[in-house]
């Protein structure tokens, strides 16, 4: 599980941490952050932040679908970042069961100290009363719970107070501070198994569950009322009572597609020329247009392209439209790595199977 802290003053309004972004006349707005020594850039659309809006109003978890590469996981982080809040994220496969979002009990240590317990019993010299009391307390169920996602999200405290890990209670520590908002992501809900969400149901309609030791929920005099995000690439349906427990937005990338995907460029690089954004999205739109099933290149691996040709610098005696000319001439190489990896790896393995 992961957990991102911030040390500021918590914000009350998110909205006051995104900047509108100048352009065709559509309601854009970008949001910028620093996280574990990287610089972070997010683009909101009209729709992206109304859904938030709607999440937060409703108390509900809001569940984002669209296949990858839309940017599901990153709205969590960005809106994260803009409550300057405490983000934790937990992403799933098919061994994930439902208790997992709850805590785990790491039963490896466990044993591993009994063993260890016994071993010292066995060649020391205390009396069989204080070795029994000495294991006892060693073998304590409650030092071995690990806490998660659900449980920070709805009781920082209780799960600070639960954590065994000096290092991860630390970090957890200064991240949190009074009233503040988690932000929690379980990414990926359609990778696990249908229990999963059923699971969730009644932790997701109460805030509360029973813990290894007494019932967790959210005291709010203490926390605010977490927001969850939920994604789904949509490859598996989920149950019906779950999506009623949920506020859903769909990502879907732009139906104009080159022109759209350009000005999502120039969102995230303002400076950089038009040529080159078209040039990359007309690339993108040919490559998706050639796979016909399975993985398909998208908004990320655009933005991973454009950060390439962004970083490219330009030579002592090159002019600006000289430096534009070789950058253009870049995509295509940087295209290969990027936007064909999925053909790529169709063709390899088919070539493997012949």
């Amino acid at each position: 599980m992961d957990v991102t802290a911030v040390k500021s003053a918590p914000r009350r309004s998110w909205r006051a941490a995104l900047k509108h972004v100048e352009g065709d006349g559509a309601r854009r707005y970008r949001m910028e952050w620093d996280s574990r020594g990287r610089r972070h850039v997010h683009v909101f659309e009209e729709a992206d932040v109304a859904a938030v809006d709607t999440a937060l109003a409703a108390r509900r978890p809001l569940l984002l679908l669209g296949e990858p590469g839309t940017g599901k996981t990153q709205i969590a982080a960005a809106v994260a970042a803009a409550f300057d809040a405490p983000f934790v994220s937990w992403t799933l496969d098919a061994r994930t069961e439902p208790g997992d979002l709850l805590f785990t009990v790491d039963h490896i240590k466990r044993l591993a100290n009994a063993q260890v317990a016994g071993a010292l019993h066995a060649i020391g010299s205390d009396d069989a009363n204080i070795a029994r009391s000495k294991i006892e307390h060693a073998m304590k169920l409650d030092r071995y719970v690990v806490p998660g996602p659900l449980w920070w999200a709805l009781d920082w405290k209780g799960a600070l107070a639960t954590e065994a890990n000096e290092r991860e209670r630390i970090e957890r520590f200064e991240a949190f501070g009074r009233t503040r908002r988690v932000v929690a992501l379980i990414d990926e809900i359609d990778k696990a198994e249908p229990d999963v969400p059923n699971g969730l149901l009644e932790v997701l309609g109460s805030n509360s569950f029973r813990g290894p030791v007494a019932t967790v929920a959210r005291n709010p005099n203490e926390q605010e009322a977490p927001l969850v995000f939920i994604t789904s690439n949509d490859e598996r349906d989920l149950p019906d009572a779950f999506l009623r427990r949920c506020v859903v937005h769909v990502l879907r990338l732009p139906d104009d597609f080159v022109a759209g995907m350009a000005r999502r460029g120039r969102a995230h690089f303002p400076s950089m020329p038009d040529e080159l954004l078209v040039a990359a999205a007309e690339l993108l739109h040919a490559d998706r247009a050639a796979l016909h099933e399975g993985a398909r290149p998208g908004l990320a691996e655009y933005i991973d392209l454009l950060r390439v040709l962004d970083a490219m610098p330009a030579d002592a005696s090159e002019s600006p439209a000289d430096h534009t000319q070789r950058r253009r001439r870049a995509i295509n190489v940087i295209g290969r790595f990027t936007f064909k990896k999925f053909s790529e790896i169709a063709a390899e393995r088919a070539r493997r199977e012949r």
